[in-house]
């Protein structure tokens, strides 16, 4: 059983059923040099013989021997007459009837092919000899009586074997075993040997035998044939004009189309002279089963675009590995460009800027019969849209390609590639270069290879040679994609294609400090060709302008056209600008850096960047999906996996129209609580962001719920700034911690330069303290007109209310008050009552009748046990009006009580 595995699995696979076209293998030990190189080669391919796997090796041993049983069993199930296993009783005593190739022993005996040493004796485990190999094989093929008519064994089987041209390349030697090798070759001699059948009976009885043209061991045992010739067409196109032949998997070889599988690279066929065994099926239908290519034919050289020297007079110079120039000969040359034949002069077709081209000489005439041109076009990625699966072209402002793999109902394929290995297209990132390569074919399938290169190299330019540039030891040579000129001693990241040339280069990423800021428009002066950025630096709550330097390093690469830096500033701002504001058309957050007043470095959002990115701005924090609430406790917004927000976060709000300079501020004060449309930027590695901006102007048109109360304490002070600004000083008192602090305004803001002592006040400031114009809001003015009912200004944790009435009672064992509501206006006694808490209350009483200025505001205690004196300075003596007091709840309960006496 263990011989039958060892054949059936090592040796023999003769008449398989094929399902994809076999190649022959790739048998380590059998070189180009060996004789039976091509039988080896063909009948691996076919299928008929097979290795043995030796670790990561596959051996054909082809001084190996093979065994009499061994042979037999090939020979019989070659001639499709008996199969492997099967058993019979065979004349021979050292053939058990059990054995594997019993069957196949009996049937070669009954044929004639075999006979043993003696009527009892056949040796099935010995090797087969040369002769006996030779006999079996002319016997196989019907020519035994031939072979006994001209001097039986051996010497008739050997000349009946010469003149059949069945020892072409065999090199046995008599009473030697024969060889692996030479077994190999005796049977692909017999594909082409006209086989004799029986054509009738001679005059003695016997069955007389005839061969038939056409009828040979290939044709009528293995069922197929064989056709020798040029591939001349694909179904992509064909060698003389660009329609491929109309039919998928299928080349044509001579005028013959022949199918072959669906994973056979066609192109790789196409001009190559061959050999096809094929099968026919009922209705004329050609299938392929192995392709060959002989050896000494197909002669190939391919020439890297940078090593073509001149195309002229059928002939292509080029040069050579050792620099020498090397010629190349055409003869008739076709041309096949991106997989499609092309017309024209070879001189002009030739000439390619990227790529490689193939030339093939078919017929080993030393003539070059076809060329394949692979050209591809380059793209160095300024962005990456991960969701559309576009990307944006660094040398050539807005122009974009999707690129996403697919393939389509008819076969088109677009496919990603890094490293040779097919990958995803989220390999694509910022900086990559993409090298690729389009099918120009109008039949057929189409093919798009994109080509990912991430290499690149970092140093200075040591030497310029012939378009060569040295660069850390290394020499580079120039894609025609790169617009830069590039010089002696430039430093620079130097980002290279597939052939190692340079396409672009950036310079030293932004270094130091990173200052951002919020670009709110760029200025272009047509007349000095120079770019004005108009920013809001962090920290600061006014627009500057400051000019850019004369080259200006933008996202890594060295700029030296402002025109490109305002074009560029203007791509980059539609990453952002997503919160649905206006006057967009440049503004975002950008990093920079400044050097003698000028800046000399941005950096700005380019999808495609990784975190770790040194010459980009990068997004962590997509606008659209993160508008929530932020929570003191945590630092953090309520949305995704959290942004934090550090002591060193840069904060920009912006109004919804970006012209509104006025109103753009880094001045704001998170509130817990409160919902934010925030973008994130910078995240480090313990996830606090770099600068967050805060859209739609929220916290710069309203003052916090939470703002700190205030009493004016004293009269305001004017004063004039070294800008010629007219400011008020406001002195101020805290209501709830008694503080005393003063606060400035401008004096163009109506609220603020009018107050007087005594008035009730919270309000926003910008980054410098001041008040923010417009944001300061007066809650009770003592003097002013008494309320006609009750006023109240409630939120859900705060409420301010102006009360006209009397502090009735004070509970301190249950810190409860009751306020009575007096209306005398509308002539009635009854007293409306409310209860209320309070806790840690601080009391003011603005005393209208006090002799002394100084005296009118009064403070009577921090403490919660003088409401009981609250409500004594408070009774409505007869007569007399009740008071206005104001109060100050915050959960519920009072916190400050101010009354008017």
């Amino acid at each position: 059983m263990k011989k039958t595995k060892r054949i059936l699995g090592l040796l023999l696979a003769v008449m398989m059923v094929f399902t994809t076209l076999p190649v022959g293998a790739a048998f380590t030990d059998v070189a180009d040099e060996l004789p039976q190189w091509e039988a080896v080669q063909v009948l691996s391919g076919l299928g008929l013989i097979a290795g043995y796997k030796e670790g990561d090796k596959t051996l054909f041993k082809p001084e190996g021997q093979i065994t009499r049983a061994e042979f037999t069993a090939m020979l019989t199930r070659a001639l499709k007459l008996a199969e492997i296993g099967a058993v019979a009783t065979t004349p021979f005593e050292d053939v058990a009837d059990g054995h594997w190739a019993s069957a196949n022993i009996r049937i070669a005996y009954d044929m004639g092919i075999i006979a043993g040493y003696d009527a009892k004796t056949f040796g099935p485990e010995d090797n087969v000899t040369y002769e006996q190999a030779i006999k079996m094989m002319v016997c196989a093929l019907g020519f035994g009586n031939q072979a006994l008519e001209r001097g039986g064994w051996p010497a008739g089987y050997v000349n009946v074997a010469l003149d059949k041209k069945l020892l072409g390349k065999v090199g046995g030697t008599n009473n030697k075993p024969a060889t692996r090798a030479d077994i190999a070759q005796m049977i692909y001699n017999a594909f082409d040997v006209s086989i004799a059948i029986e054509g009738g009976v001679k005059a003695d009885g016997t069955p007389d035998f005839i061969t038939v043209p056409g009828r040979t061991l290939l044709t009528e045992k293995l069922e197929l044939n064989s056709i020798s010739g040029q591939v001349t067409g694909t179904n992509m196109t064909r060698l003389d004009d660009g329609e491929g032949i109309g039919k998928k998997n299928c080349i044509e070889v001579e005028g013959v189309l022949i199918s072959v599988a669906a994973e056979t690279d066609q192109s790789a066929l196409l001009g190559r002279e061959v050999t096809v065994y094929y099968e026919t099926d009922d209705t004329g239908d050609k299938t392929a089963k192995y392709i060959h290519q002989a050896l000494g034919s197909n002669q190939e050289v391919t020439v890297t675009y940078d090593q073509i020297v001149d195309t002229a007079n059928d002939e292509l110079v080029y040069e050579g590995t050792d620099g020498e120039d090397v010629t190349l000969e055409f003869d008739d040359l076709q041309m096949i460009y991106n997989k499609k034949h092309i017309a024209g002069e070879p001189e002009d077709v030739l000439d390619i800027q990227t790529g490689e081209i193939t030339f093939l000489d078919a017929d080993g005439d030393e003539f070059y019969d076809v060329a394949f041109i692979r050209e591809y076009k380059v793209v160095h990625v300024n962005k990456v849209d991960a969701v559309n699966y576009v990307v944006t072209d660094y040398n050539s402002t807005g122009t974009t390609l999707t690129l996403k793999p697919t393939t389509s109902s008819r076969g088109d394929q677009l496919k990603i590639y890094k490293d040779g290995k097919e990958v995803a297209f989220s390999t694509i990132r910022n900086r990559t270069t993409l090298c690729i390569y389009e099918t120009l074919n109008t039949n057929g399938d189409k093919l798009t290879e994109v080509h990912v290169s991430a290499k690149s190299v970092r140093g200075k330019i040591e030497k310029i040679r012939q378009g060569k540039y040295t660069i850390a030891g290394k020499e580079y040579g120039m894609s025609y994609y790169c617009n830069e000129t590039l010089e002696l001693g430039q430093e620079s990241t130097f980002y290279l294609d597939l052939s190692n040339n340079i396409v672009d280069t950036a310079a030293v990423a932004l270094a130091g400090t990173k200052l951002y800021g919020y670009l709110t428009d760029v200025r272009y002066n047509e007349d000095t060709e120079k770019v004005t950025l108009r920013l809001l630096p962090a920290g600061e709550d006014e627009i500057q302008s400051i000019v850019c330097a004369d080259t200006t390093v933008l996202d890594g690469v060295q700029v030296k056209n402002h025109a490109l830096i305002r074009d560029q500033l203007a791509l980059a701002a539609q990453e952002t600008n997503k919160d649905g504001g206006s006057n967009t058309e440049y503004s975002q957050l950008i990093m920079y850096g400044v050097a003698s007043g000028k800046v000399n470095a941005i950096n700005t959002l380019l999808e495609g960047g990784s975190e770790t990115s040194t010459t980009n701005l990068t997004p962590f924090s997509r606008l659209g999906e993160y508008t929530g609430s932020y929570k003191a406790s945590s630092k953090k917004f309520d949305f995704n996996s959290g942004i934090t927000v550090g002591s060193g976060t840069k904060i920009f709000v912006v109004p919804s129209d970006r012209k509104n300079t006025a109103d753009y501020t880094t001045s704001l004060n998170l509130k817990d609580g409160k919902e934010y449309t925030v973008e994130a930027f910078e995240k480090s590695t313990v996830g606090v962001a770099g600068a967050v901006v805060i859209y739609g102007g929220v916290g710069i048109d309203e003052i916090a719920v939470d703002a700190p109360i205030y009493l004016v304490s004293d009269d305001l002070e004017s004063m004039v700034t070294d800008k010629d600004e007219s400011f008020v000083r406001i002195p101020l008192i805290n209501v709830l911690t008694g503080a005393s602090s003063t606060v400035d305004a401008t004096a163009s803001d109506l609220v603020a330069a009018n107050l007087k002592k005594g008035d009730i006040i919270r309000y926003a400031t910008n980054a410098d303290g001041t008040i923010r114009k417009g944001l300061c809001e007066l809650l009770f003015d003592p003097t002013g007109d008494r309320p006609a009912a009750d006023d109240r200004t409630v939120t859900d944790t705060t409420a301010f209310m102006t009360r006209y009435g009397t502090l009735y009672s004070a509970d301190n064992s249950s810190k409860q008050i009751l306020f009575t509501t007096i209306f005398p206006d509308e002539g009635s006694s009854e007293n409306a009552r409310d209860l209320y808490s309070y806790s840690s209350a601080k009391i003011y009483v603005y005393d209208t009748v006090a002799e002394k200025e100084e005296d009118r505001i009064v403070p009577h205690s921090t403490t919660v046990n003088n409401m009981a004196y609250a409500q004594a300075i408070n009774l409505i003596p007869a007569g007399t009006q009740p008071s206005t007091v104001f109060l100050y709840l915050s959960d519920s309960k009072v916190k400050f009580a101010y009354i008017v006496r």
